[in-house]
C-alpha cells in the first residue's frame, strides 16, 4: 500500500483571524455538547466550524469521534480518513478508524492495512506505539494469524 500524500495546506483556502476565531468557538461549544453527551448537537457545532475553518484535522477527528457515539460508523469513518488525510502523524485516528473495522465491521484485513500505514510512519510515542500494536494483534486474531498477535502483543507489552 502506497503512503498517502497529505493534503496541502494549498487545497484549502487560507482563513482569516475572525474565521479562525470564530471555528475556534463554535469547536468549544462542540467539546461542551460531546463532554455533556449531546453528540448531535456536537456534530452540528462541529460542522461549523469546519466550514469556517476545514483544514483543522483535530476538528475532524473530534467530528468523527461525536460520529461514532451516534452510530454514525461510516460518518465517522470518513471523518477519520479526512483528520489523516489532512495530518498523517494523527494516531489516534488510524488507531480510531482501525477500531471500527475491528468492531463494527469485521474488517480485519482493513484495520491491518490502517495500522500498517501508520506503522510505516514511525510513530514515536508509547502509547501511540503500543495501541498499534494492539489493534494490529486484535486484527491478526479476526483472521486466525494466533502467531503474528502473538508477536504483536508482546511487543505492545514490552513497550509499556
Amino acid at each position: 500500500m502506497n503512503r498517502p500524500t497529505p493534503i496541502s495546506a494549498f487545497a484549502f483556502p487560507s482563513i482569516t483571524y475572525i474565521q479562525h476565531s470564530v471555528a475556534g468557538y463554535y469547536s468549544d461549544r462542540a467539546d461542551e455538547k460531546y463532554q455533556s453527551g449531546d453528540f448531535v448537537h456536537s456534530v452540528e457545532l462541529r460542522k461549523r466550524s469546519l466550514k469556517l475553518d476545514p483544514a483543522n484535522a483535530n476538528s475532524h477527528f473530534e467530528l468523527a469521534r461525536a460520529y461514532q457515539q451516534l452510530g454514525a460508523d461510516g460518518e465517522a469513518l470518513k471523518e477519520y480518513q479526512m483528520a489523516i488525510d489532512i495530518n498523517p502523524e494523527l494516531y489516534d485516528a488510524h488507531t480510531a478508524a482501525a477500531g471500527i473495522d475491528l468492531a463494527k465491521r469485521k474488517d480485519y484485513r482493513s484495520a491491518l492495512q490502517r495500522i500498517a500505514q501508520a506503522l510505516r510512519q514511525g510513530p514515536r510515542g508509547v502509547r501511540i506505539q503500543a495501541s498499534l500494536y494492539t489493534e494490529s494483534a486484535r486484527a491478526n486474531v479476526g483472521l486466525g494469524q494466533w502467531d503474528q498477535a502473538r508477536r504483536n502483543l508482546k511487543h505492545a507489552i514490552q513497550l509499556r
